[in-house]
């Protein structure tokens, strides 16, 4: 027997939700997403926007502007390493700080 499922992921998310809305698309926050918000939640920040590709001077920006200081050679490695992962060669703030992050810990390692 089918239905409807209670999440419709079949469906695109409107760009613009009705308030007559009910449908629901998967992408709102859950009770503890309600009660204990992610520092990003509470900048304006949703999960989404860690996925989306981004050009390469919008990723060096985002992580200068949050601190972290990468030298312009390991930035050019980690945007190719990170690029490899996509089939279209795209990167996202969240691939790209998986890069870094598997740079980081495996030079680490050999220390």
């Amino acid at each position: 027997m089918g239905g409807i499922p209670s999440v419709r992921t079949d469906l695109p998310v409107p760009r613009v939700r009705r308030f007559s809305d009910r449908t629901s698309y998967g992408d709102q926050a859950n009770v503890f997403g309600l009660l204990s918000p992610s520092i990003f939640s509470q900048k304006g920040i949703h999960e989404s926007d860690f996925f989306d590709s981004r050009p390469k001077e919008e990723v060096a920006e985002i992580f200068r502007n949050i601190g972290v200081n990468i030298p312009d050679d390991t930035f050019e490695e980690v945007w190719k390493l990170a690029s490899q992962r996509h089939p279209k060669g795209e990167v996202c703030v969240e691939a790209f700080r998986n890069v870094l992050d598997e740079i980081q810990t495996s030079s680490l390692r050999a220390s």
